[in-house]
């Protein structure tokens, strides 16, 4: 393993993840199953993912491996929106 450090990430980096969410999932079966196209997936998926995970920025619980090699979006156990 690498001695790249985990770094938490602020909302002022939120479209990092998601764009390295979207490179890790764009050749995934079912997200292009919902978006066939590339150009929309591109366009339309972060916001696919914030709806899901964006809220981890508000309870700072988004990591980063490096420089944005790998991210994490979490939710504390019993978070309720």
């Amino acid at each position: 393993m690498g001695d790249e450090p985990f770094l938490l990430v602020g909302s002022d980096e939120q479209s990092k993840v998601y764009d390295t969410l979207a490179s890790a999932f764009a050749n995934d079966p079912v997200e292009r199953w919902l978006y066939p196209d590339l150009a929309e997936y591109h366009k339309h998926f972060p916001d696919f993912l914030a709806a899901f995970g964006g809220r981890a920025f508000q309870t700072e619980t988004v990591w980063r491996l490096g420089d944005f090699a790998a991210v994490a979006l979490w939710l504390p156990p019993g978070y309720r929106s």
